[in-house]
């Protein structure tokens, strides 16, 4: 299931409350974060000195003919987080100017993940999700432009395997 729409900030940080609560009761799931742009070297360089996070990939995230461009903020990264009591601050924090993903997945989806990403073969994270039973996304444009909303609003999607517990299902798809 996919779901996508525009959402005020102050939705994204009550829907961040639940799932950082959801994630603390629940063991099944590992838990990544997926930054995809827009951060500087130096903020990797910092984040991997971090004990409540692994950091399991940095690199450029965009193409490799433009790495001449470097000087300019476009730093991904892809953490599994240790803390989860952290999860709504490292979130924002890497996702602060981009897109972030927030994975709860399966050992088995995790690895996949981190294959593809480490890969640069990024290619439909979200349809890795959405196939599956347990593993759900949640999927922010942090540097979305809302017009005369900008700045209040981002954008929003959510992708739900089949047999996600109902109360994420509503969580997510009742934005």
């Amino acid at each position: 299931m996919k779901y996508e729409k525009e959402i005020e900030f102050e939705r994204v940080d009550a829907i961040l409350d639940k799932l950082t609560d959801y994630s603390q009761t629940n063991d099944k799931y590992q838990v990544l974060i997926y930054g995809r742009g827009s951060q500087p070297k130096s903020f990797y360089r910092k984040l991997r000195t971090e004990k409540d996070i692994e950091l399991l990939w940095t690199g450029w995230s965009g193409p490799t003919w433009t790495l001449i461009f470097s000087f300019i903020p476009g730093q991904s990264g892809l953490i599994r987080l240790k803390n989860k009591k952290r999860l709504k601050e490292f979130y924002n924090d890497i996702g602060a100017q981009s897109f972030c993903a927030l994975c709860f997945v399966d050992k088995e989806t995790e690895n996949e993940i981190i294959k593809r990403v480490t890969k640069k073969d990024k290619g439909e994270i979200h349809e890795l999700i959405e196939n599956s039973e347990n593993n759900f996304m949640l999927d922010i444009d942090f540097d979305y432009h809302a017009g005369q909303r900008d700045g209040e609003v981002v954008y929003y999607f959510a992708y739900i395997g089949q047999k996600v517990d109902p109360t994420i299902v509503k969580l997510l798809s009742e934005v």
